[in-house]
C-alpha cells in the first residue's frame, strides 16, 4: 500500500512502469527491511544511553560492561 501510495503522489507513475526502487530509495530515503530494523534498533539504543527510551525499555535493558574512556 505504501508503495502504490507513493508511486502515485510522487512520481505520478502507472502501476507497470519502472523505476519504482530508485524512488523509494533516492527521492523517498527509505531503507530495505534489514537496514530499517539496524536503524531502529541503533536509535533505541541511543536513547536507552540517553535516558529517553520507553520506561519498558529502561526496566528491562542494563549495560553489560562499562566502555573505557
Amino acid at each position: 500500500m505504501l508503495n502504490a501510495a507513493a508511486r502515485l503522489v510522487v512520481s505520478r507513475t502507472r502501476k507497470f512502469d519502472c523505476g519504482l526502487t530508485q524512488l523509494l530509495y533516492g527521492h523517498l530515503h527509505w531503507l530495505d527491511v534489514p537496514e530499517s530494523i539496524k536503524y531502529k534498533l541503533c536509535m533505541m539504543m541511543r536513547r536507552y544511553q540517553d535516558g529517553t527510551a520507553p520506561q519498558y525499555v529502561m526496566i528491562r535493558w542494563a549495560p553489560v560492561a562499562e566502555t573505557a574512556s
